[in-house]
């Protein structure tokens, strides 16, 4: 004669098998529907797919990446390393470089001690994607422009008239 705990044990799994069952019926539906929603938007996407194929090579429509509406590219992504290898390649001290950027000497050296991607503003990557079409003489010009243009607003630095201290 078996024990009374492996009968009680042998129920408590068929009453579980039979909860999760009831439990688990209605979300088969559920799935089915949705396995067939899936289907459905995959046939509709290689259906739009094989259209804007048409139009490309009829010439009607240009090929568009997917994130140039926003102006993000996948070349937008910037690390240290590219960052740092630019410089290098425009045979820039970290001082003109920032120059170029817009930026302090300090945030281009803060930048190249870091790890990984950068976060930059707008007007940075702008000016970085500018830069990264430059020749090394293309480079050295834009930053003669840049500092031509400096020395010229710069203040002579001249004092007021009148002694410092004085009272009118």
């Amino acid at each position: 004669m078996p024990n009374m705990a492996s009968i009680l044990k042998s129920m408590m799994g068929r009453v579980g098998r039979k909860e999760a069952k009831a439990l688990l019926t209605p979300l088969h539906g559920t799935i089915k529907h949705l396995r067939k929603d899936l289907v459905s938007i995959k046939n509709r996407l290689a259906e739009l797919e094989r259209m804007a194929d048409r139009l490309t090579k009829a010439g009607l429509v240009q090929p568009q990446r997917i994130g140039d509406e926003a102006g993000q590219t996948s070349g937008d992504v910037f690390t240290v390393r590219s960052m740092r290898n630019l410089r290098k390649r425009l045979r820039l001290p970290r001082r003109k470089f920032g120059i170029l950027l817009g930026v302090s000497g300090q945030a281009v050296y803060n930048w190249e001690k870091k790890s990984g991607r950068l976060r930059l503003r707008h007007a940075t990557r702008d000016a970085v994607r500018h830069l990264q079409k430059l020749t090394p003489a293309q480079a050295r010009e834009e930053l003669a422009a840049i500092m031509s243009s400096k020395a010229r607003g710069r203040k002579t630095g001249k004092r007021k008239s009148g002694k410092a201290g004085q009272r009118s």
